[in-house]
This record gives structure tokens, C-alpha cells and sequence, in this order.
């Protein structure tokens, strides 16, 4: 019974943790940054309750939610075509360790 509450515990603070640092990461774009939310994908939360523009969809190319331009990306790892421009780092405790939410920046073409 120890094993199943700590693993119940253990897998609830590690979902708060990581949803308290990607929205810090959010924060940072639209607040300090002043990234325009139309483009940032931030995930469902984000891009369908958090904005009152009308969004294009990206069939096939993004989740089912709609976004406007994927110019910024918070994420875990990182992404083909952008870079890292930020990291907040969370504590996790299955397993036991750091991790970090990524903010990154889709990468200028020529």
C-alpha cells in the first residue's frame, strides 16, 4: 500500500511541478519577452483557453489544437528547426532528479 501512495504522491507532484514551470515559461514569453500569444505554441491550455484570437489549423503538422505560428515552442526536449533560447528547471521525483521546460525559437531559413 506505501508503494501505491508514494507512487500516487510522487506522480502528482511531479504534474504540478512540470505544469508550474511550463506556465512560468509561458509567462516569460507573453510578459517579459512580449511574444505576441498568436505565436507560441504552448500547448492545449494554452493555445485554446488562453487566447481570443482566431487561430489557423496545422493539419498534420501540429497537435488537434489550433494555433496561430509555432514562431515559439515550450516543450520538454528539444525540437527539429528551432532553438533553445530559455530553461526552467523542475525537481521530479519518478525518477528522482531535475528536469527542465524548454522555451525555443524557430529557427531563421535562408
Amino acid at each position: 500500500m506505501a508503494i501505491f501512495a508514494y507512487f500516487s504522491v510522487a506522480g502528482t507532484h511531479d504534474y504540478l511541478a512540470w505544469n508550474r514551470a511550463r506556465w512560468e515559461a509561458l509567462r516569460d514569453l507573453t510578459q517579459i519577452r512580449k511574444i505576441p500569444i498568436n505565436k507560441i505554441d504552448g500547448g492545449f491550455e494554452f493555445n485554446r483557453w488562453q487566447s481570443s484570437v482566431k487561430f489557423k489549423v496545422h493539419y498534420n503538422t501540429q497537435p488537434d489544437w489550433r494555433i496561430g505560428e509555432d514562431d515559439y515552442i515550450v516543450g520538454l526536449s528539444p525540437a527539429k528547426g528551432y532553438t533553445e533560447i530559455a530553461e526552467v528547471p523542475f525537481q521530479k521525483w519518478l525518477p528522482p532528479g531535475k528536469a527542465s521546460i524548454l522555451v525555443m525559437k524557430k529557427e531563421e531559413t535562408a
